[in-house]
């Protein structure tokens, strides 16, 4: 019973605002880089515009823009070491620890694990976790997130009619528009009267739709 409270205390406030974790960066290895105006980046994640958010934003080509303290090279693996930014199309996503396949173009991070932006504005914050960019798939253990908030100056701003708040001690973005929650919670931001709101071992979620407790 302590633990479903905790679950849908934690979700409630992440209704009101989830607060963007400060990093800073230092640039070592954009994959591309040239000019372009910096004034309207293509992440969707607002107010964070470290350095290496700036290089992505001012290049034209749309290719991944990585940066980190330490890194090294595999072939087409980067292991990446120390306050790292991966910016790729609308997202970015930051950790103490990863990798990226600049092939496949899934990352694996570790430590303040962080992911925001995407169609839906994604705000995802885990212990650890995987993500294919490309694909819009991942897997993040230890949960907390939002969808259809888009945060400016730490004050969010609804971008959809239906966003929610989750929290979870694994969470799996199956596609851009559906996740699977384990042994977490789900609840709409329509407050102070959600229209549902889950408290379940797996939950499955459409985006904009329904949520289904499954056994």
């Amino acid at each position: 019973m302590i633990l479903r409270n905790r679950f849908l205390i934690t979700a409630a406030l992440l209704c009101h605002l989830l607060l963007l974790l400060p990093i800073v960066t230092s640039q070592l290895l954009p994959l591309n880089s040239a000019s372009a105006p910096a004034s309207e980046p293509r992440s969707k994640t607002e107010g964070q515009m470290t350095p290496c958010g700036r290089a992505f934003a001012e290049q034209t080509n749309n290719r991944p823009t990585i940066c980190a303290i330490t890194q090294e090279r595999e072939g087409d693996l980067y292991k990446l070491h120390g306050a790292v930014e991966i910016y790729y199309e609308t997202y970015v996503l930051k950790a103490d620890e990863a990798t990226f396949n600049s092939d496949t173009h899934e990352a694996t991070g570790s430590g303040h694990f962080a992911l925001d932006g995407g169609p839906n504005d994604d705000h995802i914050r885990a212990s650890h976790g995987t993500y294919n960019f490309a694909l819009e798939t991942g897997k993040f253990y230890d949960v907390t997130g939002t969808t259809g908030l888009r945060f400016r100056a730490n004050r969010p701003i609804l971008t959809s009619t239906a966003p929610f708040a989750f929290t979870g001690n694994r969470v799996e973005k199956i596609s851009a528009n559906h996740y699977l929650v384990f042994d977490g919670t789900i609840t709409t931001c329509e407050l102070p009267h959600p229209k549902w709101q889950f408290d379940a071992r797996k939950v499955d979620v459409d985006v904009g739709g329904n949520a289904n407790s499954l056994r």
